[in-house]
């Protein structure tokens, strides 16, 4: 009997990029930031409509973002808020490396 992993459905929404986004939004983001946005790569293909983009600031900084609207998909914002909280968990876990270090340093 074969265990074969089924091949995930294709990354195939479509995104908008970062300067096509509401300019109140850019700023929102811009704010919690802390530092105006110099250098954006949008990412083009994903499972959900909205925007996402790795950013650079003019402090040097570099995040992703991701932002989505109710429309066209009304369920799209809780399903970031869903990956989020996720994504906020995994911090609780240690890399790798933190926990080579562990084993090493004590």
């Amino acid at each position: 009997m074969s265990s074969q992993i089924p091949e995930p459905p294709p990354a195939v929404g479509v995104r908008l990029r970062w300067p096509e986004i509401p300019a109140r939004v850019r700023a929102a983001v811009e704010g919690w930031l802390g530092s105006g946005v110099i250098e954006a790569e949008s990412q083009p293909t994903g499972f959900t409509p909205g925007m996402a983009a790795r950013l650079k600031t003019a402090s040097g900084h570099r995040v992703f973002v991701k932002a989505i609207g109710p429309e066209p998909n009304s369920i799209g914002p809780a399903i970031h808020r869903t990956e989020a909280a996720k994504v906020a968990a995994l911090k609780a876990i240690p890399t790798r490396g933190e926990m080579s270090a562990k084993r090493t340093c004590g």
